[in-house]
């Protein structure tokens, strides 16, 4: 099966879970990548040096794909490519993390309508959410790379919680602006806490008993350090995630808290003070994340919803949706 990714050339310092885990395909497959500096980042997957004057349409000769995958990674990528996205005969999968995103700029933005309007084949989606989609869709978690993040055997850790992330600004961070001032006030935050990249961030999942996360605060869905904390062997501390007993199974695999944070106090508590159970709890997250969530594991299930397309077949829901 070929493969092509159309790219705008975006990097990010948390490409972790975009580009670097969509490349994962050459593993499986021929994965090729077309897009602005993509030629120049990595020559093997982008043979093809971008140039405006190269159409949509030039695209089969130079490639010849059997599927095309478009990485919705915000929804700044919507203004990078034109309606004629789709004008290969081939099906287009369009795999979608920001939907939620909303700001005085995207607010009149219908991004489903412009799915339907334009022509993709399929919607994957990282995020769990109930709206129906006009296209076929099918939901396909996030996961943590099993190669950078792993237990270290951290005996000595701080008694305190960590956090590593985003908090500004956004409605659907609410949740985790209000858990961090409340954990602050209470002298359970670690410090430093805040946005930490790169192997700084790794670092840091191990340095404290638990780490906070939020299930994407009001949509409460699994992010990418769902899975990352618990295999880093650190605790994880998050709202309530739906579809729970489908990502986790039946044993508990994180401590929970409610949205409006009242009993966030006691929760951090537990962890931090009861040994016994948040070694539990953690090790029954770290079993569950390495059988079942990690890129290694992710990126054949991508690969099955793919070819399933190519073939004409309904693509596989190994998450239900």
């Amino acid at each position: 099966m070929r493969v092509l990714l159309l790219s705008d050339g975006y990097r990010s310092l948390d490409d972790r879970t975009r580009i670097n885990f969509i490349k994962r395909l050459s593993e499986l497959c021929d994965f090729k990548i077309y897009g602005p500096k993509e030629h120049t980042l990595n020559i093997d997957f982008a043979p093809v040096q971008h140039d405006k004057r190269i159409t949509y349409s030039d695209l089969k000769g130079l490639f010849n794909p059997d599927i095309v995958l478009f990485l919705l990674y915000r929804p700044a990528a919507y203004f990078s490519v034109t309606r004629s996205i789709c004008e290969i005969d081939v099906p287009y999968v369009i795999l979608e993390e920001d939907h939620y995103y909303k700001d005085e700029i995207y607010s009149d933005i219908n991004m489903f309508e412009w799915y339907k309007s334009t022509g993709f084949t399929l919607l994957l989606r990282r995020h769990f959410y109930e709206e129906e989609s006009p296209i076929p869709s099918v939901w396909l978690p996030f996961s943590a790379n099993e190669k950078e993040f792993k237990t270290n055997n951290n005996t000595d850790k701080e008694c305190k919680i960590g956090f590593a992330g985003s908090y500004l600004g956004l409605e659907y961070y609410s949740i985790r602006r209000n858990a961090i001032k409340v954990l602050g006030t209470n002298d359970l935050l670690a410090n430093p806490w805040g946005k930490i990249f790169g192997s700084e961030y790794i670092d840091y999942l191990h340095k404290y008993v638990g780490c906070l996360s939020c299930s994407g605060g009001k949509l409460h869905t699994c992010l990418a350090k769902t899975f990352e904390i618990p295999l880093s062997d650190t605790a994880l501390l998050t709202n309530g995630i739906h579809n729970k007993k489908e990502i986790f199974g039946e044993k508990q695999c994180f401590f929970e808290y409610k949205d409006d944070c009242s009993d966030l106090v006691d929760v951090a508590n537990t962890i931090i003070n009861d040994v016994d159970m948040r070694d539990e709890v953690t090790a029954n997250a770290l079993e569950i994340v390495r059988e079942k969530h990690t890129d290694e594991k992710r990126i054949v299930e991508l690969y099955n919803i793919l070819k399933a397309v190519v073939d004409g077949k309904e693509p596989p829901r190994v998450w239900g949706q």
